[in-house]
Formats: C-alpha cells, sequence, structure tokens
C-alpha cells in the first residue's frame, strides 16, 4: 500500500495536471516490502530455521566433498544465503544492505559475498569441480560472516582479538 506522502503527490499531480513522478527501485522495493511486524518475525524466524536446516544438510554430506563438491559447496552457500535473506524481514532489503556498506562492516560483507560467489564459481564454473577450492571458500565464508556477525555486537571484535591473543600467546 503506498505512503500517504506519495498518494498526496499523486493526487497533487493529477489535480494540477502534471506527469506523476516515477517511483525509484529504492522506493519499489521498500513498498513491496511492506508486512505487519508479526508477519516479518514469521518470515524471519521460518527463513532463519530454513537456512540453518540446509546449512546443516550440508554439513552431513560433508563426506561427499571428495566426490560431489558441487552439491556440497551449493548446500552450504544456499543455508548462508536465505540466513542472510532473513534479515530482510526484519529491517528490510534497502536498510540491511546499507547496514552492510557501512565503514565497520563493508570490508567483510565484501568479502562475505565474494566467497559466496567464489564458492558458487569454484563448484561450477570448471568441468570438474576443484574440492580443495570449494573448502576454502567456504571456510573464508564462515570466518567473514562470523566477523560480520560481531560487528553487530559492542565490542564483540575487540573481545574476540583478545581472546585470540591470550590463546596464541
Amino acid at each position: 500500500m503506498p505512503s500517504f506522502g506519495k498518494r498526496a503527490r499523486r493526487y497533487r499531480a493529477q489535480l494540477l495536471g502534471e506527469e506523476p513522478e516515477e517511483d525509484t527501485l529504492a522506493e519499489e522495493i521498500n513498498e513491496l516490502c511492506t508486512c505487519s511486524y508479526k508477519t516479518r518475525l514469521y518470515g524471519f524466524i521460518a527463513c532463519v530455521c530454513l537456512g540453518m536446516c540446509i546449512s546443516f544438510i550440508s554439513f552431513l554430506s560433508f563426506g561427499t566433498v571428495a566426490t560431489r563438491p558441487a552439491q556440497w559447496a551449493t548446500l552450504y552457500t544456499l543455508g548462508n544465503i536465505v540466513s542472510l535473506a532473513a534479515t530482510f524481514f526484519l529491517v528490510g532489503p534497502m536498510r540491511q544492505i546499507r547496514q552492510m556498506t557501512k565503514p565497520t562492516r563493508y570490508i567483510a560483507a565484501i568479502i562475505y559475498v565474494l566467497s559466496l560467489i567464489g564458492t558458487l564459481c569454484a563448484a561450477f564454473i570448471p568441468e570438474k569441480p576443484n574440492a580443495l577450492l570449494c573448502i576454502v571458500c567456504v571456510i573464508v565464508q564462515f570466518c567473514a560472516l562470523f566477523w560480520y556477525s560481531l560487528s553487530y555486537i559492542p565490542f564483540a571484535r575487540r573481545m574476540f582479538k583478545s581472546c585470540a591473543k591470550t590463546i596464541i600467546v
């Protein structure tokens, strides 16, 4: 349903005989994503559960990574994509993208998205998928997602760094 301000601009344009303004892509996406809080919460929970199930199935099929790396890498990556899409229900796609491009998160977000793409490329582009490259890309995916997730918890990155230093030294 269009917002009040948008409807008012349309009516004003009609009254004055002007052409109504075209919606931007961001406005169209936000208009499509207007749901009640309860519906968004249900969508979030469903996507997180589905994403976790898909990722869990990929871990169960880890033994097939040597024989069928494409299947394993696709399942793991699909699980991550579905879980990431869950956040679209909570905050909306445009806000999530804005949050991903914040200075404290953009490097982890870029590495994460590139590793998603890299995993799928390693699994599907060569005639014989490279299992080792798929595993490396999945490890990078996991680390980038972990680091990205820590950016939402106050002081979590700092605590993780200090714990890692204590363990290593």
